[in-house]
């Protein structure tokens, strides 16, 4: 297993790498909000530092047996898979809200198998909230769908 672990950190380390390098020349932070470049550095950064952490911990720790998933695990992953690929396919003609609703409500419901009103609670509250970060305080322009939304 520690073989596995200090080779999926190593695998972090440089793709987390080669986003890094491949994002110097996009802008950081333009006038008044955040440049193409602020997330792929935010998201590169937080890679690397997790791919540091695992390798230490892969190779402090003991060698253990691998801890493979269940059938049920990988069909969960399988499902969050197939939903980010959704979002990707449903955002150019239903915008960028209503997709993110339908993920965060199917993952809720569907994969995690929570409450339904709980569930419809948090959605409406991820949704508000990435409204109103991006939409309404950068006032960065996210795609509308038919709805306007």
């Amino acid at each position: 297993m520690r073989r596995i672990e200090l080779a999926t950190a190593l695998v972090m380390l440089v793709i987390s790498g080669m986003v890094l390098v491949e994002s110097r020349q996009l802008a950081f932070w333009s006038d008044f909000a955040p440049g193409s470049g602020f997330m792929p550095v935010l998201v590169a950064a937080a890679g690397i530092a997790l791919a540091v952490l695992l390798g230490l911990q892969a190779w402090r720790g003991p060698d253990r047996a691998a801890d493979l998933p269940t059938a049920a695990a990988f069909g969960r992953v399988l499902l969050t898979m197939a939903a980010l690929w959704a979002i990707v396919a449903l955002t150019p003609s239903l915008g960028l809200m209503t997709p993110i609703a339908l993920f965060v409500a199917f993952m809720l419901l569907a994969v995690a198998r929570r409450p339904l009103g709980p569930s419809l609670i948090t959605t409406a509250l991820t949704v508000g909230l990435i409204w109103g970060v991006f939409v309404g305080w950068l006032a960065i322009a996210v795609p509308r769908g038919p709805f306007g939304i």
